[in-house]
């Protein structure tokens, strides 16, 4: 049923968007674009914002001041948050010290980041990188980058500068874009 569904873009669409209409009402999130898709999240931030046709996984925690751009990809139990609690008061137990300021995480177009990844609040994520599944993220990713492990390090590039420059001039216009869904 649900392959015959998605092989009509336009009634899967519709779904899609009354599905996540529905969704930011009940959550009052206002900045997730209607195209987008969210499984059952664990916790989303209010203030949110998810761009064109991104898809978040079941189980997913997402703090606040988190920010994706376009065709952003969740797999499950990814995790955005931390490096905000107070621990450096002597005498006062770190559960009452407060929190530091929480930095804005950014993440950029056409990202896909794997299962069960770690993301720590402020970093950077560049357009169209690829976060391998279990992965630790504690610092800036540029773009295009492919990473896994503990910390996150650079495997290899998904493109060079030039078909970067290419690839995001592409997917820019939304309608060149094919829309092929998983089925």
């Amino acid at each position: 049923m649900l392959r015959n569904l998605k092989s009509n873009v336009f009634l899967y669409e519709f779904i899609r968007k009354t599905y996540t209409r529905v969704f930011k009402l009940r959550y009052n999130i206002k900045g997730i674009d209607t195209t987008s898709r969210i499984l059952k999240p664990l916790f989303i931030s209010r203030d949110f914002v998810l761009g064109r046709y991104s898809f978040i996984n079941k189980g997913c925690f997402i703090g606040p001041k988190v920010t994706c751009g376009n065709y952003v990809m969740f797999g499950p139990y990814v995790i955005i948050a931390g490096g905000d609690h107070q621990f450096e008061k002597i005498g006062q137990p770190m559960y009452f010290s407060g929190r530091q300021q929480i930095h804005s995480t950014k993440i950029g177009n056409d990202v896909w980041i794997g299962a069960h990844s770690c993301i720590k609040a402020g970093v950077t994520i560049g357009d169209g990188a690829i976060i391998g599944m279990g992965s630790i993220v504690v610092k800036d990713i540029p773009p295009f980058a492919i990473v896994a492990g503990n910390p996150a390090k650079i495997i290899r590039m998904r493109f060079d500068e030039s078909q970067g420059v290419q690839h995001l001039k592409n997917i820019s216009d939304n309608n060149k874009v094919v829309r092929n869904y998983c089925k």
